[in-house]
């Protein structure tokens, strides 16, 4: 038995399964500051577009912190931590507007 290539195989399902930790922290913590950030918007009688401020903040805040966690407890550094959650959300969101951007280049075609 090739002891190299299975220890190999490890470390390559460790690493996919800390990115799903990490994205799932990170999803969870973003629903949760932004929850919390429209409790207290609602509660405090704040105007709906300071609530939606706060919530997003606060979404945006509680999104790093849950997603640093799983790193960190990976025996990352929280410099590295940051710096990979950071790259990744960056990645993330650069796919996701030229995904938007494709379907409306799509879509405003057709009602040309």
């Amino acid at each position: 038995m090739n002891h190299e290539s299975h220890n190999h195989c490890n470390t390559k399902n460790s690493t996919k399964r800390m990115a799903l930790a990490a994205s799932l922290h990170c999803l969870a913590g973003c629903m949760i500051g932004e929850m919390i950030g429209v409790t207290i918007g609602t509660h405090a009688g704040f105007a709906p577009h300071n609530t939606v401020i706060l919530a997003s903040v606060l979404a945006f805040i509680s999104g790093y912190i849950a997603s640093i966690i799983p790193l960190v407890r990976a025996k990352l550094s929280l410099i590295k931590s940051l710096k990979l959650v950071f790259r990744r959300r960056h990645i993330v969101h650069t796919v996701n507007d030229r995904r938007r951007q494709h379907n409306h280049a799509d879509h405003s075609g057709r009602h040309g």
